[in-house]
């Protein structure tokens, strides 16, 4: 790179669905400094509700991939890549399979693999499949310790490649405070967790958690922000809000 010019990144990921993936993509495409960096954000597959919250300077575009190997989708990738110079692909998720395929094509981009998948480490077959892919991959960020480990111990990647960096959430201005007179609960008393309501989330902890709290802070609130993605294991969350005694203080939103 020339003094003064800025690193071209791209970061890639399958949908711009509503997710926490999604979401972390989007914020961090927003977030890196634009004196530093000239940002693209691919999503491989379809756009999605989150178009909306990308930032002016952020370059989008949907790539429209159809299959785990669409050649040409890659050729366009690639095109894309060359046009724009892009030095660095972080691949969320499993659009991990698409930035290696395209790391060995011009302009030979190098890949960080960001890793949100929550039951991973419990596939073995994820062992085989995922060992040999970040072979291709300079670093691995995990979304827990739990994961990151995973990726020192399972994948073999070299400790000082593999960092755990914490999902965050992005402040938005005054847009932050809309609506929250009407939320159950007052301010300074509600707990918000916002997740996918699914079994990797692990909500019967927080609600035996949150049952504890109540002993202390009797007007404490819980507000679970989240689409139902199973709706047995929802139905069981239900219950067990009703055995712990929370139909009052917890709310799903």
């Amino acid at each position: 790179m020339m003094r003064g010019e800025r690193l071209q990144v791209m970061h890639m990921i399958d949908s711009l669905a509503l997710g926490g993936a999604e979401r972390i993509a989007v914020d961090l495409a927003n977030s890196l400094p634009k004196d530093e960096f000239e940002v693209h954000l691919c999503a491989t597959r379809k756009g999605g509700p989150l178009e909306a919250d990308i930032a002016p300077h952020v370059q989008f575009f949907v790539l429209g991939r159809r299959s785990r190997v669409d050649l040409k989708a890659l050729s366009k990738l690639s095109r894309y890549l060359c046009c724009h110079n892009v030095r660095i692909i972080h691949a969320h998720s499993t659009s991990l399979f698409t930035a290696v395929l395209a790391s060995f094509l011009p302009p030979f981009p190098k890949v960080l693999w960001h890793n949100h998948i929550g039951d991973i480490d419990t596939d073995a077959w994820s062992v085989l499949v995922y060992g040999l892919l970040v072979r291709r991959a300079s670093g691995v960020i995990a979304v827990n310790d739990r994961l990151a480990d995973w990726a020192r111990e399972a994948l073999r990647v070299r400790k000082d490649r593999v960092w755990y960096i914490p999902n965050f959430v992005r402040p938005i201005g005054s847009q932050v405070r809309a609506g929250c007179d009407d939320l159950p609960g007052h301010p300074g008393r509600r707990v918000v967790c916002v997740a996918g309501i699914r079994p990797q989330k692990d909500f019967a902890t927080l609600l035996r958690a949150f049952a504890e709290v109540l002993r202390d802070v009797p007007d404490a609130v819980l507000l679970v922000v989240g689409g139902v993605r199973d709706e047995g294991y929802f139905r069981g969350l239900q219950l067990l809000q009703k055995q712990l005694g929370l139909a009052e203080a917890e709310h799903w939103l």
